[in-house]
């Protein structure tokens, strides 16, 4: 492990939050790994007729619009900023970033573990609409 609860902040772009955890990555130790631990009951997974599904057909707005409203993607939404900010004002490279799925209902012996591909361009469009927002407020 590299860093467990780390709480992370860019003044830059607004955004504040809590990095579960951070390990290295053996293969190349100037890269990271970062994991969020969930409790969610219900099976997360990044199968697309499986999010329609749950979502009712409901998708995001503005730059999220191609995503459906589901944890999941709540959760690669997240976890793109957080490894989108440690880039940029903290100078870390994030390799990988997991959602490991325990809950002692579901998983006696075991947790369900599912990689998010990082989405630095979906990080820079919601930054965009932020700081659009941000300035649009200070006009008024």
């Amino acid at each position: 492990p590299y860093r467990i609860e780390w709480s992370i902040y860019s003044e830059d772009f607004h955004i504040a939050g809590q990095i579960d955890s951070l390990w290295i990555d053996t293969d190349s130790p100037d890269k990271l790994i970062m994991v969020d631990w969930k409790r969610k009951r219900e099976l997360l997974t990044d199968d697309v007729d499986t999010l329609r599904h749950r979502a009712f057909q409901k998708r995001g707005l503005s730059c999220c619009e191609h995503l459906y409203d589901t944890a999941w993607n709540h959760y690669l939404a997240q976890q793109s900023l957080y490894a989108f900010v440690l880039r940029k004002n903290y100078a870390k490279r994030v390799s990988e970033a997991m959602l490991v799925q325990c809950h002692r209902e579901l998983y006696k012996d075991s947790c369900n573990e599912k990689t998010i591909e990082i989405d630095f361009n979906l990080a820079e469009a919601m930054i965009s609409t932020l700081e659009r927002n941000v300035e649009n407020d200070a006009s008024e």
